[in-house]
């Protein structure tokens, strides 16, 4: 049995008034219209029999979260308070590296620091094919949400710890 996969970049949308509408229109109306999107900024629109459950599935993660917010900033105009919107995605786990330039095993340091911005599901110090320590360490995470603004927390591209400086990015696993 192969293992489900977590959708991406996904949102469904849901009338919850009497309307039907086909996927051009819908795509036309909604999301171009009324919530701002380009045609090149969504990747797939699904639109379900019966014209009323759309799902939509945006090129980027953070395209995703804007047409989160902007529903949500806009939905008593009338055009969009006929629907409801559910994010299909949610945070997925990411592979992240630290690169820290100096001879010291800093990972509990790098995982208090990632834990601000992260679950930190695990991590360690990564090692060549010679087994030597190499100046990445890499860790399995989950992005937290901030409260107030209900979004994804996301992190700068650098890290101080003490006078040592590195850099974060993700990585496929």
């Amino acid at each position: 049995m192969a293992a489900s996969r977590a959708r991406r970049n996904a949102v469904r949308f849901s009338a919850v008034e009497d309307v039907k509408m086909d996927g051009l229109l819908f795509g036309r109306s909604v999301l171009q219209k009324d919530l701002g999107f380009r045609p090149d900024q969504i990747d797939y629109l699904f639109a379900f029999p019966g014209g009323k459950v759309f799902e939509v599935i945006f090129t980027t993660f953070a395209l995703f979260e804007q047409c989160l917010k902007r529903f949500k900033e806009r939905n008593d105009s009338a055009p969009l308070k006929v629907f409801s919107i559910n994010a299909l995605t949610q945070p997925q786990k990411r592979w992240m590296n630290v690169s820290m330039f100096n001879e010291y095993d800093q990972s509990a340091d790098i995982i208090t620091w990632l834990n601000s911005f992260y679950i930190v599901s695990h991590g360690a110090r990564l090692r060549d094919a010679d087994g030597v320590k190499t100046v990445y360490f890499k860790g399995l995470v989950s992005l937290k949400r901030d409260p107030a603004p209900e979004e994804l927390r996301h992190i700068t591209s650098a890290i101080r710890l003490g006078g040592a400086t590195g850099t974060v990015f993700y990585v496929s696993a």
